[in-house]
């Protein structure tokens, strides 16, 4: 796993990552199933690397929104997702990739 961790406290990412690893998309693991690489771990968000798909997404920011309990998950950028509980993550990110 290619992954940069910033100096910063990271467990907010890693518990992301945790939830992304644990989840199944039509009984597969998430990243088996949609290879999905991680790349960058923060204080508040992970940063996914997203391989070849029908709607050209290329990259997912999902950013943890203290107070709130969701995130907010941004797909190249522009394209922006707002109050996704945690269960939600990966049903939404295999949606917006047109894999499902």
């Amino acid at each position: 796993m290619n992954k940069t961790i910033t100096t910063q406290n990271n467990e907010v990412a890693e518990e992301i990552f945790r939830q992304l690893k644990a989840s199944r998309v039509n009984g597969f693991p998430f990243f088996a199933y949609t290879g999905v690489k991680p790349q960058i771990f923060s204080e508040t968000a992970l940063y996914l690397k997203v391989p070849r798909n029908p709607k050209k997404i290329s990259n997912v920011l999902i950013q943890y929104e203290n107070g709130s309990d969701t995130y907010t998950v941004i797909f190249n950028g522009s394209d922006r997702h707002e109050d996704i509980y945690a269960d939600g993550l990966s049903e939404m990110i295999v949606r917006e990739m047109g894999v499902n």
